[in-house]
């Protein structure tokens, strides 16, 4: 929008926004064998992602893994350590960078040895009598709180009953908090850090699709607008930016084959132009060396169904758009463009052009704003017709101004 003032000064509130789609990419159909229900994490010191575990099929607990490996971004590499954690399925991992270890819980038949740490060549096997949760938890959900230096656990299964208990690992003992508030018991949830917030989010679980945040003392439910619909054993993980991408999972009867993001406040379907097929009981994580979501795994019904052993990457492809619409000024409605299909890329820079702007010597103050919800307490879009601005809308704060003119 444009509007003329007294001594040629005019401010331009046409609107923009950048945003990002997302890019499904197959990258191998080598490496582990096809499985679902296996842990994995990224290991951002070296580089690269360990898987463990899983199982072929679900009724014959036989069928489980007790194989290590990692993948390099290009091919997945086993690894041969001298200890491991017995063969199980639905065991959570998470990366500990304060101690450069992968920490490793829970899966079935793992009461007796549920916590166990890699260190890129052996596996050290964390589990004390009396220290932590008795018996064999299934899919919890696990995080690591880098500011509290504390590997979060939630919920989980015990013998097919979900459980809503929750647990702290400091490297060296379990401590059981008993908070105020908390989520229901669940199982087949995602854990994730947020670091906009500081705190651990949890989402979904078994015939949910309800938010959590974790601060170190108590839950809190947050009310996120348009979530995907309930389900559990989905595949989530948090970019260092805060961009949380969700994919697939099931509610029972259908299976998920759906790409969403949520940006802190609200969840966005996404339509990217290939992904992988539906599948649950996969795993996901965010590879903060090559800047790119890997996925690998998983399981599809009808029963017996199908495991998966296939890897992806998710990568953002940045888009640009304008939103609102311009009100007159002395040379017609303005209107804003990306300058030769310039995008929003990271390291790179947006060149806007203003078309339409009075072809005299006039100020013009871009104004930028990282919100189109509330400039301080006033909710948006806000009409300017009080301000001596007939027809011109705010759309977004000022956080800030720039003379462009």
């Amino acid at each position: 929008m444009h509007a003329s003032f007294p001594h040629s000064l005019s401010f331009l509130l046409l609107c923009t926004t950048a945003y990002a789609q997302i890019q499904w990419n197959l990258e191998s159909t080598t490496g582990p064998s096809p499985r679902h229900e296996h842990g994995i994490a990224f290991d951002s010191d070296r580089g690269v992602v360990v898987l463990f575990g899983g199982i072929t099929d679900n009724n014959k607990n036989n069928s489980a893994f007790n194989d290590t490996w990692e993948w390099d971004g290009t091919s997945w590499t086993q690894r041969f350590p001298t200890n491991s954690p017995g063969a199980r399925s639905g065991c959570r991992m998470v990366y500990d960078p304060t101690r450069q270890r992968t920490v490793l819980f829970g899966g079935r038949n793992s009461a007796s040895d549920h916590t166990w740490e890699w260190d890129g060549s052996d596996w050290t096997n964390q589990t004390t009598a009396g220290n932590g949760p008795a018996g064999s938890v299934e899919d919890p959900g696990l995080a690591y709180d880098p500011v509290r230096q504390r590997t979060v656990m939630f919920g989980g299964a015990l013998g097919n009953v979900p459980v809503d208990e929750t647990w702290e690992w400091d490297g060296t003992q379990w401590t059981e908090h008993t908070p105020t508030n908390s989520p229901s018991s669940r199982w087949g949830h995602v854990m994730e850090f947020d670091p906009a917030t500081q705190r651990v989010l949890l989402w979904g679980g078994t015939y949910t699709n309800d938010m959590w945040a974790w601060d170190g003392s108590d839950w809190t439910d947050l009310a996120a607008s348009t979530p995907p619909a309930a389900r559990y054993v989905h595949a989530m993980a948090m970019s260092p930016s805060g961009e949380l991408l969700l994919f697939g999972g099931t509610n029972g009867p259908t299976t998920f084959g759906d790409t969403w993001k949520f940006n802190g406040t609200q969840w966005t379907a996404l339509t990217p132009s290939q992904s992988p097929s539906p599948r649950m009981a996969t795993q996901m994580v965010f590879d903060g060396w090559r800047n790119e979501y890997v996925i690998f795994g998983g399981w599809s019904l009808p029963f017996p169904g199908t495991n998966f052993g296939d890897t992806w990457t998710a990568t953002a492809i940045p888009t640009f758009a304008t939103f609102g619409s311009g009100c007159a000024g002395s040379a017609g409605v303005p209107a804003l463009d990306a300058l030769g299909g310039s995008l929003p890329v990271i390291g790179q820079t947006l060149q806007l052009e203003f078309q339409q702007l009075p072809n005299v010597a006039t100020v013009v103050i871009g104004v930028l704003g990282l919100s189109d919800q509330a400039s301080g307490a006033t909710p948006l879009p806000f009409p300017l017709s009080g301000l001596g601005m007939p027809g011109c809308t705010q759309l977004v704060p000022a956080d800030s101004a720039d003379f462009l003119l």
